[in-house]
């Protein structure tokens, strides 16, 4: 399991990295003074494989949101007919609606329970660096710490990419449903012949979506779609410049603001703006945090001009380093909404 850890965390660490070009850029480091300085504790040491630097207290609202992820995916699997508490049993990737959600239920409770064990490492690891600073933990025993912690977050970032992938799927499974205008279960009938036309449909629907979820995961997976940089999907003549961040506070708390321009070096000018991911990193290249956003009626870009933009990315984890962005991959999933009466009559 160690080193499943390491590897996920060296791919971690490309993925933040990978085809830095006019397409995907990289920021600046942010100004000292728009850095949280962190006293009372010796710094991380420069250990082991590595892993994202959260404090424990974001891996906290991390384990916080997986459970509220698994609240609702719970919710919409019995609304769908399903018990949730036979996940694990009932999950199958190509089961139609109630195989799908039980995936995904099986995946949030998954991320849940591994973002508690990394809080639990994080907060020792934490607890240990303060003893140092005060001269009662030996250097062995922070860099020990250290290693511990990055196993745990590992593990948690590897549940929560495979949570977002079921849940990737959920969201294509509703999209299917709608532009087919279809019902993914049905109320079983008392007309025996009835009952057998509407079982038979069911199947040619799922070996369908089935079909259609397979090639959509597998398009998300060769663009590294998920926690860290996904390959961007670019309008010809379209490229990023001046990208910049900054720490800001508002009410709602500190957030980083990400500005820059998007240039649109064609003849002809651009009518739709294209979609802009944001990836936060700390200083190993990891990533912390990561939007995706889409211009929604906001205009084009006229020929050989600029179109300035600017993003709120929130939450904003104390190790940001710099910020990655890029163009939109084409492998981002649709929103994942709430299941309904019209996807699943039984709701």
């Amino acid at each position: 399991m160690a080193a499943l850890a390491s590897a996920l965390s060296l791919g971690l660490a490309a993925s933040a990295q990978q085809g830095l070009d006019q397409t995907t850029q990289r920021s600046a480091d942010l100004n000292d003074r728009d850095k949280v300085v962190i006293t009372g504790m010796v710094p991380i040491p420069d250990v082991g494989p590595g892993a994202p630097r959260f404090t424990s207290d974001e891996v906290k609202a991390l384990e916080d949101a997986a459970s509220k992820s698994l609240a609702d995916a719970s919710s919409d699997m019995a609304k769908c007919g399903g018990d949730p508490f036979r996940a694990m049993m009932a999950c199958k990737p190509g089961g139609g609606a109630s195989g799908i959600l039980a995936c995904e239920v099986e995946a949030a409770d998954k991320a849940e329970n591994m973002a508690g064990k990394a809080a639990k490492a994080t907060r020792a690891a934490e607890d240990v660096r303060r003893r140092a600073a005060a001269g009662k933990a030996t250097s062995k025993e922070v860099e020990d710490a250290e290693l511990a912690r990055q196993v745990a977050v590992n593990k948690m970032e590897k549940a929560r990419q495979k949570f977002l992938e079921q849940q990737a799927q959920v969201a294509d499974m509703q999209d299917y449903a709608i532009r087919h205008g279809v019902q993914l279960t049905t109320p079983i009938p008392l007309d025996p012949d009835q009952a057998r036309r509407d079982g038979e449909k069911i199947r040619r629907i799922n070996t369908d979506l089935a079909a259609e979820l397979m090639a959509k995961s597998l398009k998300r997976e060769k663009a590294g779609w998920g926690l860290g940089v996904a390959r961007p999907s670019t309008p010809p003549g379209i490229s990023l410049e001046g990208i910049e961040v900054r720490r800001l506070e508002d009410a709602n708390g500190d957030y980083i603001q990400v500005a820059g321009a998007m240039k649109n070096a064609n003849n002809d000018a651009v009518s739709e703006l294209p979609g802009l991911s944001v990836t936060l990193i700390d200083v190993k290249g990891f990533p912390l945090n990561t939007i995706t956003v889409f211009a929604d009626g906001e205009g084009g870009i006229p020929a050989g001009q600029s179109r300035p933009f600017q993003l709120a990315v929130r939450p904003a984890p104390v190790e940001t380093q710099r910020a990655i962005v890029s163009f939109a991959s084409a492998a981002t999933p649709p929103p994942r909404i709430h299941m309904n009466g019209l996807i699943c009559p039984r709701g």
